[in-house]
Protein backbone atom coordinates (compact mmCIF):
# COMPACT_ATOMS: atom_id res chain seq x y z
CA UNK A 1 0.00 0.00 0.00
CA UNK A 2 2.26 2.60 -0.98
CA UNK A 3 1.57 5.37 -3.47
CA UNK A 4 4.09 7.90 -4.88
CA UNK A 5 1.71 10.93 -5.65
CA UNK A 6 2.90 14.79 -5.36
CA UNK A 7 -0.14 16.99 -4.10
CA UNK A 8 -1.34 17.01 -0.74
CA UNK A 9 -4.99 16.08 -2.05
CA UNK A 10 -4.60 12.91 -3.81
CA UNK A 11 -2.31 11.77 -1.03
CA UNK A 12 -4.79 12.72 1.69
CA UNK A 13 -7.34 11.24 -0.46
CA UNK A 14 -5.12 8.01 -0.64
CA UNK A 15 -4.96 7.91 3.40
CA UNK A 16 -8.72 8.03 3.52
CA UNK A 17 -9.08 5.63 1.26
CA UNK A 18 -6.80 2.56 3.54
CA UNK A 19 -8.24 4.09 6.72
CA UNK A 20 -11.41 3.17 5.63
CA UNK A 21 -9.95 -0.72 5.48
CA UNK A 22 -8.77 -2.84 8.31
CA UNK A 23 -5.32 -1.96 7.80
CA UNK A 24 -2.91 -1.06 10.14
CA UNK A 25 -0.54 0.45 8.13
CA UNK A 26 -0.21 3.33 4.75
CA UNK A 27 2.88 4.15 3.08
CA UNK A 28 3.51 7.09 1.06
CA UNK A 29 6.61 7.33 -1.00
CA UNK A 30 9.65 5.07 -1.23
CA UNK A 31 12.53 7.49 -2.17
CA UNK A 32 13.84 9.89 0.30
CA UNK A 33 16.70 8.65 2.56
CA UNK A 34 14.60 9.49 5.77
CA UNK A 35 11.87 7.79 7.05
CA UNK A 36 8.95 9.37 9.67
CA UNK A 37 6.87 6.12 11.19
CA UNK A 38 3.66 8.15 12.70
CA UNK A 39 1.84 6.43 15.17
CA UNK A 40 -1.71 7.10 15.75
CA UNK A 41 -3.12 8.09 18.89
CA UNK A 42 -5.88 6.46 21.13
CA UNK A 43 -8.64 8.79 20.14
CA UNK A 44 -9.38 7.57 16.51
CA UNK A 45 -8.46 4.79 14.74
CA UNK A 46 -7.36 6.93 11.95
CA UNK A 47 -3.80 7.79 10.82
CA UNK A 48 -1.99 10.78 12.97
CA UNK A 49 -0.15 13.53 11.62
CA UNK A 50 -1.82 13.36 8.35
CA UNK A 51 -2.37 16.69 7.01
CA UNK A 52 0.70 18.55 8.24
CA UNK A 53 3.17 15.54 7.00
CA UNK A 54 1.86 14.92 3.78
CA UNK A 55 1.79 19.04 3.48
CA UNK A 56 5.52 19.13 4.21
CA UNK A 57 6.22 15.69 1.97
CA UNK A 58 4.82 17.88 -1.24
CA UNK A 59 6.53 20.57 -0.17
CA UNK A 60 10.20 19.26 0.47
CA UNK A 61 10.12 15.84 -0.56
CA UNK A 62 12.48 14.69 1.11
CA UNK A 63 11.35 12.08 3.68
CA UNK A 64 8.99 9.13 2.94
CA UNK A 65 6.32 8.60 5.89
CA UNK A 66 4.81 5.20 7.04
CA UNK A 67 1.26 5.84 9.19
CA UNK A 68 0.52 3.27 11.53
CA UNK A 69 -2.71 2.87 13.83
CA UNK A 70 -3.77 0.57 16.19
CA UNK A 71 -7.80 0.98 15.81
CA UNK A 72 -8.24 -1.81 19.21
CA UNK A 73 -6.64 0.21 21.28
CA UNK A 74 -3.97 -2.14 22.51
CA UNK A 75 -0.57 0.24 22.65
CA UNK A 76 0.83 -1.78 19.66
CA UNK A 77 1.57 -4.46 21.75
CA UNK A 78 -1.28 -7.33 19.85
CA UNK A 79 -1.78 -8.15 16.34
CA UNK A 80 -1.91 -5.14 13.77
CA UNK A 81 -4.02 -6.23 10.73
CA UNK A 82 -1.56 -6.25 7.54
CA UNK A 83 1.26 -6.39 9.56
CA UNK A 84 1.41 -9.25 12.15
CA UNK A 85 -0.13 -11.14 14.49
CA UNK A 86 2.17 -10.32 17.44
CA UNK A 87 4.81 -7.37 18.69
CA UNK A 88 7.15 -9.65 17.38
CA UNK A 89 5.75 -9.64 14.36
CA UNK A 90 4.93 -5.36 14.47
CA UNK A 91 8.84 -5.33 15.22
CA UNK A 92 10.10 -7.41 12.08
CA UNK A 93 7.61 -5.69 10.01
CA UNK A 94 9.12 -2.15 11.26
CA UNK A 95 12.45 -3.06 11.01
CA UNK A 96 12.29 -4.44 7.07
CA UNK A 97 10.16 -1.32 6.84
CA UNK A 98 13.43 0.91 8.17
CA UNK A 99 15.98 -1.47 6.61
CA UNK A 100 16.18 1.00 3.48
CA UNK A 101 16.67 4.15 5.17
CA UNK A 102 19.64 6.27 6.77
CA UNK A 103 17.39 7.63 9.02
CA UNK A 104 14.42 6.71 10.87
CA UNK A 105 12.40 9.10 12.89
CA UNK A 106 9.33 7.59 15.35
CA UNK A 107 6.61 10.03 15.91
CA UNK A 108 3.33 9.48 17.88
CA UNK A 109 1.10 11.61 20.51
CA UNK A 110 -0.89 9.67 23.74
CA UNK A 111 -0.54 5.73 22.91
CA UNK A 112 1.31 6.88 19.43
CA UNK A 113 3.89 8.51 21.52
CA UNK A 114 4.13 5.27 23.69
CA UNK A 115 4.48 3.69 20.71
CA UNK A 116 7.31 5.78 18.97
CA UNK A 117 9.28 5.45 22.37
CA UNK A 118 8.55 1.74 22.58
CA UNK A 119 9.74 1.32 19.05
CA UNK A 120 12.39 3.65 18.88
CA UNK A 121 14.22 1.96 21.72
CA UNK A 122 13.94 -1.73 20.31
CA UNK A 123 14.99 -0.81 17.13
CA UNK A 124 17.87 1.55 18.22
CA UNK A 125 16.22 4.44 16.32
CA UNK A 126 17.90 7.72 16.33
CA UNK A 127 15.12 9.59 17.01
CA UNK A 128 11.59 9.46 19.00
CA UNK A 129 9.35 12.11 19.32
CA UNK A 130 6.48 11.68 21.89
CA UNK A 131 4.20 14.31 22.59
CA UNK A 132 2.03 13.55 25.59
CA UNK A 133 2.97 9.94 25.92
CA UNK A 134 0.97 7.64 28.03
CA UNK A 135 3.40 5.59 29.54
CA UNK A 136 1.55 4.96 33.01
CA UNK A 137 -1.30 2.09 32.58
CA UNK A 138 -3.48 2.39 36.00
CA UNK A 139 -5.59 4.81 33.71
CA UNK A 140 -6.49 3.94 29.78
CA UNK A 141 -9.41 5.71 27.97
Amino acid sequence: MNIKANNSKDLLNHIKEIESTDSSFCKIGDSAETLIVSFGHIVHGGFASKTSLVNQKCENNNFDILYIRDVEKNFYLDALPKIGNSLAETINFLESAASKYKTTIYIGSSMGGYASILFASILKGPTAIAQMPQTDFEYVY
